[in-house]
């Protein structure tokens, strides 16, 4: 297994938000951070009948605040947009440490590196080199390398945006060092918000199809450190839709949810669910629209998840985990559009699943965990692999570290879970996933044309 802890992120987003030089000379750094501590996983309630009891995101934002810093001769204030950072007290008299500040506080806490704090561990580290221009009172300006930190795992490519936009960027004209400029926030249209030209135009090869399968049952009602499975998963996932803008223009996206079947007859509804359900599952967003592949939905794809409510509006039971039906269904989805398109599975477009769930499979009436054998959803996952689609599996709460999601992931063609210990590390499970998806050479390399 996979196991992803918190903080192993492969980008983070936290602001520096000032500089100040103490007295001592020494170099204090303000973050802003909304990490959150490690919560345990909750099993399913047991009754002792052997059956199921029908039930079986933090993302980090960037902000514009400055912290300002007294009139001290020796204070100086600098401003400067990070993925992550820790600098070294060079005073000597004490550890390396952290401080933070938060948007209007009047001081700061300071915590050493490696312990806890209330916004939750800093573990991993990679080093980076900023230059700081230094202001004091008396007009003496100094420039020094200050020496920041970020993730080890932390890998850079050409699917996250820049940076920092140029200047004028957003002011409607093509200003030097910009590419474009429409003077919006959409990242779905043909110019991004950083003045970069989006992927969203025509690729050198046909792009690849992701079929995200989101699991709908009412476990992931249950509470996962700050809010519940659902909402950190919405959260982190609709985040997700964003923060990798270029390599999900670079593929078609698409969402399913399931639950159970209630029933073996075709066109049976969950009692009491009121989003659609049908036979076990909900194609919510697909890749096509009139015969023909929409491109660049990834914002809609976050808009319509976010608009679905929780499962059985938030009860903590009505909805089983009928993992098979999803990745039947998704087979048939796929080689109903191939028929469509007249698509080969040797050639591109690639297809390829990524399943989320947080808990052990049901039967398809989703009364009984793990059995019956037929219910097993890895030989659904080994049909889709025989068809050339491989399934990529992100498991967490009771999920986590359980062989089935193994079992699935070895039988879909990739090797073992991502598991997730906590909501934190659930953006660094996607990140991960769809950097295997591109290694596989399935995702065209620029779709700017």
């Amino acid at each position: 297994m996979r196991n992803l802890a918190p903080g192993r992120h492969l980008s983070a987003a936290l602001l520096l938000t000032g500089m100040a030089c103490s007295p001592d000379h020494s170099l204090t750094t303000s973050l802003v951070s909304d990490s959150v501590p490690t919560f345990p996983s909750e099993p399913y309630p047991d009754d002792g009948s052997g059956n199921l009891p029908t039930g079986a995101g933090t993302t980090a934002q960037l902000t514009d605040s400055t912290a300002e810093t007294t009139n001290e001769p020796t204070t100086a204030t600098a401003s400067t947009t990070l993925t992550s950072v820790t600098t070294e007290d060079t005073s000597g008299s004490g550890p390396t440490s952290v401080t933070t500040l938060e948007t209007g506080d009047t001081g700061s806490t300071t915590t050493p590196v490696g312990e806890s704090s209330d916004t939750g561990p800093m573990t991993s580290m990679t080093t980076m080199t900023t230059m700081t221009t230094l202001t004091t009172a008396d007009d003496t300006t100094t420039t020094s390398d200050d020496t920041t930190t970020t993730s080890d795992d932390t890998t850079t490519s050409d699917d996250t945006t820049t940076g920092m936009p140029p200047a004028g960027c957003g002011n409607g004209k093509v200003d030097p060092g910009e590419q474009c400029d429409d003077a919006n926030d959409n990242y779905a249209d043909a110019c991004w918000p950083t003045c970069e030209k989006s992927q969203c135009g025509t690729c050198g090869s046909p792009r690849a199809n992701l079929l995200f399968i989101v699991d709908y049952s009412t476990s992931m009602n249950t509470k996962w450190v700050q809010g519940t499975r659902y909402e950190n998963l919405v959260a982190n996932l609709s985040a997700l839709m964003t923060t990798e803008p270029s390599l999900l223009q670079r593929s078609n996206v698409a969402l399913m949810r399931f639950g159970h079947d209630p029933s073996p007859n075709p066109g049976t509804k969950i009692a009491n669910d009121t989003t659609g359900i049908i036979d076990g599952q909900k194609l919510d967003l697909a890749w096509t629209a009139n015969n023909k592949y929409v491109v660049c939905q990834h914002e809609k794809l976050a808009a319509t998840l976010t608009d679905i409510i929780p499962p059985m509006n938030g009860n903590l039971t009505g909805i089983g985990t009928w993992t098979k039906g999803a990745l039947d269904f998704a087979l048939t989805t796929i080689k109903t559009q191939r028929a469509l398109f007249g698509e080969n599975q040797a050639n591109a477009p690639f297809y390829r699943v990524i399943l989320i769930t947080d808990g052990k499979w049901t039967s398809q009436n989703g009364t009984m965990l793990l059995q019956p054998n037929f219910d097993n959803p890895a030989a659904s996952a080994a049909s889709l692999s025989n068809a050339g689609v491989s399934t990529h599996v992100i498991a967490f709460g009771d999920a986590v570290n359980l062989p089935f999601a193994d079992e699935i992931a070895a039988a879909g063609g990739t090797g073992a879970a991502h598991d997730v210990a906590s909501p934190d590390a659930l953006m660094a499970a996607f990140q991960a996933v769809l950097a295997e998806i591109e290694e596989d050479g399935v995702i065209p390399a620029s779709c700017k044309q």
